[in-house]
């Protein structure tokens, strides 16, 4: 959760709406095929985001020693994702809809951005710049 991410009700439901995913084994490259017993039996979940992919504000992943690798392993590849803007395009990238691993998209309620009055009780994590105000700080 970032450290923007205010949950302002219980939030331990995510865990009844993940469910453990197994990947795509027809779309897996050649160097995860060593791996891929324990790399396809993965958990990546978050809120859809504006472009495309998975909101880095909430997310929901259950670790494992093969997917850390391979994370490790196309960090460094640069050149195939946006990487200004840090993990949100490299999730983008791994997590791809039509790539061996999709992300589950999990309801707005896990990271609201602008909540307005009809979304009391329907939110449970809002995600705002709450320093920031018409694009400049609180002061």
């Amino acid at each position: 959760m970032d450290s923007d991410a205010f949950p302002i009700q219980n939030i331990d439901s995510v865990y009844d709406e993940v469910p453990t995913q197994r990947c795509d084994e027809s779309k897996l490259f050649p160097e995860d095929l060593a791996d891929k017993d324990e790399l396809c039996i993965y958990n990546f979940a978050g809120v859809a985001n504006f472009g495309g992919g998975v909101n880095g504000g909430f997310l929901v992943v259950a670790p494992n020693v093969a997917m850390h690798q391979r994370l490790l392993r196309n960090y460094v590849k640069v050149d195939q994702y946006d990487n200004s803007v840090a993990e949100q395009s490299f999730f983008k990238w791994q997590f791809a809809e039509d790539g061996p691993f999709p992300a589950l998209i999990l309801p707005r309620k896990y990271n609201a951005y602008f909540p307005s009055p009809e979304d009391e009780g329907l939110v449970s994590i809002v995600h705002e710049k709450l320093w920031a105000l018409n694009g400049g700080l609180l002061g």
